[in-house]
């Protein structure tokens, strides 16, 4: 590619995934560096999107969309320099596309965004009107800074056709060899040609030349047009009447579940590094580049194959070992399948100070039972159940009921593959609701995908509520779409959604709101009714799985899932106020680490160690989120703060807050300074100059921006 560019000057070339330019880049001889350098600089070569991998936009969080585009930010800058910021979006394989992720890139000072794939329908309706480029309105809360330009590309990734020259197209190949008799390069030059010579027929000036997707981005804004907005998402993907890409919301559900475990790891490290003043930051980058991939549309997602999957698992795993240090000679074994003889847990309540720790000692001795008491009582991308009705997993079930000082529990047990654990603690605004499911029979020869559905008396109306990759909540209608008239074959996968924290119903009374601890799939199905796939184990492939059924096993059985819902009943007016910080709660939970006392007694442990300790020196207000503390150099670190409730969402919570940054992060010293910067924090925010867009409404994208520090 780069001696193609040197050949000739008029040549352009865009990269998006800094994964692998990262890792060629590595490879690179001093001189090929300064050739590259010198490409960038004169805007031929040109990186777009820039993060370390194409993210996936329905299974993935915004911290780490965040983080991933950040790293990615962080190697151009440190190499290449202002010259080489993103300035546009390039989401062409993601399946489907997620309104925050817009608003997100509109904060990294993107211009524009080209994605490949929107539904059947939709693009339908769209070739029609010619509204295949529009404003996307990303947030009402951040109201027209949020906003973005967005093109569908026509062909998704593919050539135009007839040209299309790929080993998996039917067009005729182009053979450069003059000496062959298949020779049939200006054969194809002239199809081009012609098809050029078409378009001005029908009246358009057509110029042929190398080109970006910036610089037609800036060639369509000095047209001065006006364009169509859109404020909803372009969830669910649809390829056909029959093809919901929607079962890969749920797909590989302890991946997932990994994940969003070794995110809580990374920002653990990052915060614990700042604060210590450790100097591992070249140590974290190992998970920082890992969770960096793992973002990647085939890799959270659930849609690679098993050995894919596997890589990803490992380099996770491998990340968290380089952070976390493990005080044993002897290496970590793995141990194949539960033999455990354990028949009790110790349940107690800790009091944790906030960005801190607390330590608890524990020694064996006896203790009084509790009281207990027993009663009788698709595809890894798309999901096609065989009815409209789920088949419950058992019809008898037995129940084992324990009730202590601290909690009450019930633990259901369904068959031997399904059992449930519902738990209320006294002070907890939630229902906790532990599952386990595995491994999922398939003697029958039928793959099964597992649901929990949750029925009350609501009066929701067709409407149930899901968030946009953990952050805002957009409204969703049974059997409707916001911008073409809708009508599906599939009444089940077409009302999947993707959930990342949350979905509720409501009723002006009462409000039923489920927060996940994964990325999971559902819907409401039915008024007063949530739904959301837990588990999935297919047999065969949808023609679109790399032709690999969704099989996943371990040591010889199926894989088991383990996870947990916490469900909020609260009136309407309340609700924002607990699913929102108990959401943070939940994503980054307290990590329990466990280590063998080197002292004889609770006593001289005490002595010696410090068992208590905050790195907050004021306490931040409860709608104002810690999103990032990161240490850059010695003296410079990188702190993002949010405000996480929603406009008119909470009468207090919802209202602006003012923190002292000095009160609150006294323990790292006097600060002298503070840069406010673009999300990505490569470019401060006052030398941030997006271009201007006008709807076919006659607003403009460049009015009412926020006043400097506010906390948004």
């Amino acid at each position: 590619m780069i001696q193609a560019l040197l050949d000739n000057p008029d040549r352009r070339y865009i990269y998006v995934e800094m994964a692998f330019f990262w890792r060629w880049w590595n490879q690179q001889s001093d001189d090929m560096r300064n050739t590259v350098r010198q490409l960038v600089n004169e805007g031929r070569l040109e990186f777009i999107s820039g993060g370390w991998s194409m993210h996936d936009e329905g299974a993935t969080h915004y911290n780490s969309i965040i983080d991933q585009h950040s790293l990615g930010a962080e190697f151009l800058r440190d190499q290449f320099g202002d010259c080489a910021r993103p300035k546009i979006g390039w989401q062409i394989d993601p399946f489907g596309h997620s309104r925050e992720v817009a608003s997100l890139f509109a904060q990294m000072g993107f211009d524009g965004l080209f994605f490949g794939r929107a539904d059947y329908q939709d693009i339908a309706k769209r070739n029609i009107t010619k509204t295949m480029e529009m404003i996307w309105k990303g947030s009402a809360n951040l109201d027209r800074q949020s906003w973005l330009f967005t093109g569908i590309l026509p062909h998704g990734y593919d050539a135009p056709e007839s040209l299309c020259f790929d080993i998996l197209c039917t067009d005729a190949p182009i053979m450069d060899d003059a000496r062959l008799h298949d020779y049939n390069v200006p054969e194809r030059v002239q199809t081009f040609i012609n098809a050029a010579h078409n378009e001005q027929a029908n009246g358009s000036d057509v110029n042929v030349f190398y080109s970006t997707p910036s610089c037609y981005l800036y060639a369509l804004n000095q047209a001065n047009k006006q364009w169509t907005s859109k404020t909803d998402d372009f969830f669910p993907y649809a390829t056909h009447s029959h093809a919901f890409w929607t079962g890969y919301y749920t797909s590989r559900a302890t991946l997932k579940g990994y994940e969003r475990y070794s995110n809580n790891i990374l920002q653990v490290t990052r915060q614990l590094n700042a604060f210590s003043q450790s100097n591992r930051h070249n140590t974290i980058f190992y998970l920082s580049e890992a969770m960096g991939i793992v973002q990647h549309h085939d890799a959270v997602s659930g849609t690679e194959r098993q050995h894919v999957a596997n890589d990803y698992v490992q380099r996770l795993s491998e990340g968290i070992d380089k952070v976390v240090y493990t005080p044993i000679s002897d290496t970590t074994k793995m141990i194949p399948g539960r033999t455990s003889a354990a028949q009790n847990q110790y349940i107690f309540e800790a009091q944790l100070p906030a960005l801190g720790y607390n330590t608890y000692y524990f020694e064996a001795r006896s203790f009084p039972s509790n009281s207990t008491q027993g009663f009788e009582a698709s595809g890894a991308y798309m999901f096609r159940p065989l009815s409209s009705h789920a088949q419950p997993v058992s019809t008898q079930r037995t129940i084992n009921c324990t009730k202590t000082k601290i909690l009450q529990s019930a633990f259901i047990v369904f068959n031997s593959w399904v059992t449930q654990q519902i738990t209320l603690y006294p002070e907890a605004p939630a229902v906790e609701i532990e599952w386990t499911l595995g491994p999922i029979p398939i003697d029958d020869n039928v793959g099964k995908e597992i649901v929990i559905r949750y029925d009350t008396n609501i009066n929701s109306a067709s409407k149930y509520y899901t968030d946009a990759n953990g952050r805002e909540v957009l409204e969703r209608i049974r059997n409707y779409r916001p911008t073409w008239n809708y009508s599906s074959d599939e009444p089940i996968s077409g009302n999947y959604y993707p959930i990342n924290s949350r979905i509720w119903i409501r009723d002006n009374q009462t409000q039923l709101t489920i927060l996940t601890d994964r990325s999971e799939g559902g819907g409401s199905m039915y008024d007063g009714s949530i739904e959301i796939m837990l588990h999935r184990r297919i047999l065969y492939t949808d023609g679109v799985s790399l032709n690999e059924a969704l099989n996943e096993t371990a040591y010889g059985k199926g894989l088991v899932v383990r996870g947990k819902h916490y469900l909020f009943v609260e009136p309407p007016s309340n609700s924002a106020r607990m699913h929102r910080i108990s959401a943070q709660s939940l994503f980054l939970y307290p990590l329990a680490t466990y280590s063998l006392p080197d002292t004889s007694s609770y006593i001289n442990y005490s002595m010696i160690y410090r068992q208590t300790w905050s790195a907050l020196a004021d306490i931040m207000p409860l709608n104002v989120h810690l999103l990032t503390f990161d240490q850059l150099s010695p003296k410079e670190y990188l702190v993002r703060l949010e405000h996480y409730f929603e406009l008119n969402e909470d009468d207090t919570y919802s209202q602006p807050v003012t923190i002292d940054l000095q009160d609150v992060f006294k323990t790292i010293g006097t600060i002298v300074h503070v840069q406010e910067m673009i999300l990505t924090a490569n470019l401060p925010l006052s030398d941030l100059h997006r271009l201007e867009w006008i709807t076919n409404n006659g607003e403009s994208s460049h009015l009412h921006m926020p006043r400097k520090f506010d906390i948004i």
